[in-house]
């Protein structure tokens, strides 16, 4: 029964995180406004508000004027539904766990900004490097380590970045803050193998079913916040 409403919990927060992605130039907005369809101006009721549930009944369709949800939205429910309750189980109910669980809003927020603008705020990423900074000193990690492999990762991407042009200044910043999550180099490799791994699957695919060009930009920032996903979980 408690999975079950941590499970429901989760999915709050992820549809109050697709709002705000959704209103975030407009802040006032998302923190004092009701929900409405952005199209059509209609005033969602609150039957209509349940998260996962009510896009699935609506068939992702505006009930008034039939435009399209975006699908994000309902992929944020189901995301933060799943990894909040994955992390629940890991950690139990402390103080960790919402640390951990400020981090996975982070990077969702960040992965979900980079795929719709091809942009990342750098207040977002901060926040995450923050975050986990404040953890390591408040559990007494080891704080050296992290920082050397947070240089050597930030390098490593640079170096990517200046010679390839493939990435964007955000990838090269968040792949920077991924290696503060390591704390020795076999981590570092780990985070830095799964993020292209992670990558590669996903361009092969794109390419397999959509017939996309191989040259065509993606947002990377989503597997480096996968790769981050992989050792807080």
């Amino acid at each position: 029964m408690l999975y079950i409403i941590v499970f429901i919990f989760g999915s709050i927060l992820g549809s109050a995180i697709g709002a705000y992605i959704y209103r975030r130039k407009n802040l006032k907005s998302f923190l004092i406004g009701r929900s409405k369809c952005e199209i059509c101006g209609k005033q969602i009721p609150f039957y209509y508000n349940i998260p996962i549930l009510s896009y699935i009944i609506l068939k992702g369709k505006c009930k008034n004027c039939k435009n399209k949800i975006p699908v994000y939205i309902f992929m944020c429910e189901i995301i933060m539904a799943i990894l909040t309750t994955i992390l629940y189980i890991n950690y139990g109910f402390q103080f960790k766990f919402l640390l951990r669980l400020l981090e996975l809003i982070l990077l969702l927020i960040i992965s979900v900004t980079d795929i719709r603008e091809k942009a990342v705020y750098t207040i977002d990423i901060f926040a995450l490097f923050s975050t986990e900074f404040f953890i390591k000193i408040y559990y007494g990690d080891v704080m050296l380590n992290s920082i050397k492999m947070m240089v050597l990762l930030g390098m490593i991407y640079f170096l990517i970045y200046y010679l390839s042009k493939a990435m964007g200044e955000a990838d090269v910043i968040l792949g920077a803050v991924s290696g503060f999550f390591a704390t020795n180099f076999y981590e570092v490799f780990k985070i830095f193998r799964n993020s292209f791994m992670v990558a590669a699957f996903v361009v092969i695919l794109l390419v397999f079913l959509k017939n996309k060009g191989a040259k065509e930009k993606i947002a990377f920032c989503p597997y480096i916040a996968i790769s981050i996903l992989m050792v807080i979980i």
